[in-house]
This record gives structure tokens, sequence and C-alpha cells, in this order.
């Protein structure tokens, strides 16, 4: 009956760039402060190029970020402390 394959076609592309989860903020959050899974919100469309992936939320709770970032913007991987 042959092998399932599960290649994204090129119809099913657009949709799948929008339907990708991403960290944003909740609040407005301040350089120094310490992210807390009230800070966190995970919405779409993310980009996953640049965001850090849904995928990703329990490796940041808890760490530091080193720039200001405003209420319901997206957290990039260079606004985290190393």
């Amino acid at each position: 009956l042959g092998e399932p394959r599960w290649d994204v076609i090129d119809e099913e592309e657009e949709l799948r760039k929008k339907a990708v989860r991403q960290i944003y903020s909740s609040k407005i959050l301040q350089k120094g402060h310490v992210l807390t899974e009230d800070d966190l919100l995970i919405l779409r469309p993310g980009n996953k190029e640049s965001g850090i992936p849904a995928s990703a939320y329990d490796r940041i709770v808890g760490r530091e970020i080193n720039t200001d970032i405003q209420k319901q913007a997206p957290i990039h991987w260079k606004d985290i402390v190393d």
C-alpha cells in the first residue's frame, strides 16, 4: 500500500508559515527582568526565522532579558542573557 509521506506541498506552505507559534511578552518588560510564566504568551503567527518557538517555552522561563521588550512583542534569542 505504499509508504506514508509527510511532505508539505506547495499549497500548504503559506498556511504552515502562519501556523507557527511563537513566544511573545504579555506586558512591558524591562532590561534585567527575569522571565516568569506570567510574562509570556504563545501566539501565532510566529516568525520561524527570528523568534523563539513555543517549544522552547520551558527553556526561557527563569532567564534574564538584556533589553526592554514592549507588550505583545515577539521575544528573540538575542533578547535573552546567555
